[in-house]
């Protein structure tokens, strides 16, 4: 990678739930390589709009991030609402077949979204899971001057189109910047979608979870995309910027698991694993 000294990076962290820890060990690499002061916008989709947030909070004091996902994270995140359990549970089992030929159907005509959007839609007001822990979390760490020590960049879904919104959190008040976090890591049919500003948005990783057009307008010397996947969906992520602009994407090198056992794990072993694995394969690509 360019070790020029005037050199501007780019970040962008994919959304994946509880694989977002492999982010927070791609953070310690680059702050070992001396590379975090050169980040300059980030932006991220779903868990990594969350850990974007915490990037300005890891460079002042690393341990307070690493506290967050090691002993925070497992019990706050996947809290049952016991007031939507029975009455979701009663939906999901009635519309269970209607939606799933739809869902099969859809994989044929969503270039317009015209069956999946309603899917969506009834996977979203049919969450059971409670956003009070990640809420906590937010309330005591989020702080609206260090989050504006850095650009950073959101998408999110709108639930009407299934089209990416990309915020820009610096233009937001705190109380605002919460709503966004939660619409983009608002997994359908796990958390409910988020009213902002009249619109209901959910999970940004359904409409780009690799948002790097959010950064197509700065003048990067480089842009390091952080993926929780093994395999490439990126659609050449290059071509949606200045061909002077280095592009470097990171892939776990050892498959992080699928949606039960990777995304929704947040036990405390899973975190540490995904924590250490970022940090060596950063080290591997960044050195």
């Amino acid at each position: 990678m360019n070790k020029n000294n005037n050199r501007k990076i780019g970040l962008v962290l994919d959304g994946g739930g509880a694989k977002g820890a492999y982010h927070i060990g791609v953070f310690k690499a680059l702050k070992k390589l001396n590379m975090n002061k050169y980040i300059t916008a980030i932006s991220g989709a779903s868990v990594g709009a969350l850990n974007a947030c915490l990037f300005p909070i890891y460079n002042l004091n690393y341990q307070i991030v690493e506290n967050i996902w090691l002993n925070e994270v497992e019990d706050k995140i996947l809290t049952l609402n016991p007031n939507k359990v029975i009455n979701s549970l009663f939906r999901i089992r009635k519309n269970y077949i209607k939606n799933a030929v739809n869902t099969i159907i859809s994989d044929f005509l969503d270039d317009d979204n015209i069956l999946l959007i309603p899917f969506i839609n009834f996977l979203s007001t049919s969450a059971i899971f409670s956003r009070d822990g990640i809420i906590e979390i937010m309330d005591k760490y989020l702080h609206e001057e260090t989050i504006k020590k850095i650009n950073i960049y959101v998408s999110c879904t709108n639930i009407d189109n299934l089209k990416p919104y990309y915020f820009k959190l610096n233009n937001y008040s705190l109380k605002t910047i919460k709503k966004i976090l939660l619409a983009s890591s608002a997994i359908p049919a796990v958390f409910p979608p988020e009213n902002i500003k009249g619109a209901l948005y959910i999970d940004g990783g359904i409409s780009d979870n690799s948002p790097i057009t959010a950064l197509k307008n700065y003048k990067f010397t480089d842009i390091i995309v952080v993926h929780l996947t093994s395999n490439s969906n990126s659609n050449n992520l290059k071509n949606k910027l200045d061909n002077n602009i280095n592009v470097y994407e990171l892939y776990p090198k050892k498959d992080l698991g699928n949606f039960f056992d990777g995304t929704l794990n947040f036990s405390s072993n899973f975190i540490k694993k995904c924590m250490h694995q970022g940090y060596i394969d950063a080290l591997t690509l960044l050195k």
